[in-house]
């Protein structure tokens, strides 16, 4: 099964719905509505996106356990080549196009185009 992305993501990649006149991360409300007790844990995306809302992708686990997911994948620090980088900051297309095509979010793409997420490779 594909992945279902919030249309409203943070900063940092989660998405985000306004529910009871506040943010909530909408991956926790997802599972909160299926009755799933997730009071003290962490709902861990088992797709590894962030954005993705699909409960066939969401399980409940401890922050270790969500930290050894990242780990293991290189999700704290999206897993890019120095080469796809170097891509991005030459692409010259619209940032959420060139986000749609890198499994990214447009943030973060400003982010690497502006230097904030990585050192640039090539001079």
């Amino acid at each position: 099964m594909t992945c279902i992305d919030a249309s409203r993501v943070t900063l940092n990649g989660y998405g985000v719905v306004w529910l009871n006149g506040k943010e909530q991360r909408a991956h926790r409300v997802i599972l909160r509505e299926l009755h799933v007790p997730i009071a003290g844990m962490e709902v861990r995306h088992l797709c590894h996106n962030k954005r993705c809302i699909n409960p066939d992708h969401l399980t409940v686990g401890t922050h270790q356990e969500n930290m050894a997911d990242s780990a293991a994948i290189n999700t704290m620090d999206h897993k890019l080549t120095l080469e796809e980088v170097d891509e991005i900051r030459r692409d010259s297309r619209p940032q959420q196009a060139i986000a749609d095509d890198y499994g990214l979010n447009q943030s973060n793409v400003s982010r690497i185009k502006s230097g904030d997420r990585r050192k640039q490779t090539t001079p």
